[in-house]
C-alpha cells in the first residue's frame, strides 16, 4: 500500500483511482496468499508428534473395565 501511495511503482500514478485501488487489492491478496503458503510449508516441514502409547497394565485394566461393563448390560 505504501508503494502505491509514495509512487514507488512506476506508471501507477497514471492509472485511475479505481484502477489503483484494484491493483492495490490484488497485491494485498497475493501478499496474504504468500504468507499463508509459508505457514503451510513450515507446518508440513515439522516432525509429526507421536501420541504416547499406554503401558501394558493400563491396557489390561481398560480391557477389564470394558468387559465388566459389557457383562452388566
Amino acid at each position: 500500500m505504501c508503494g502505491f501511495c509514495h509512487q514507488i511503482f512506476p506508471g501507477i500514478s497514471h492509472l485511475s483511482s479505481s484502477a489503483q485501488t484494484l491493483a492495490s487489492g490484488f497485491l494485498a491478496v497475493i501478499s496474504v496468499n504468500i504468507v499463508i503458503g509459508f505457514y503451510i510449508y513450515s507446518a508440513m516441514k515439522e516432525a509429526p508428534r507421536q501420541e504416547p502409547q499406554p503401558d501394558a497394565p493400563s491396557q489390561r485394566m481398560l480391557k477389564q473395565v470394558l468387559t465388566s461393563q459389557h457383562l452388566l448390560k
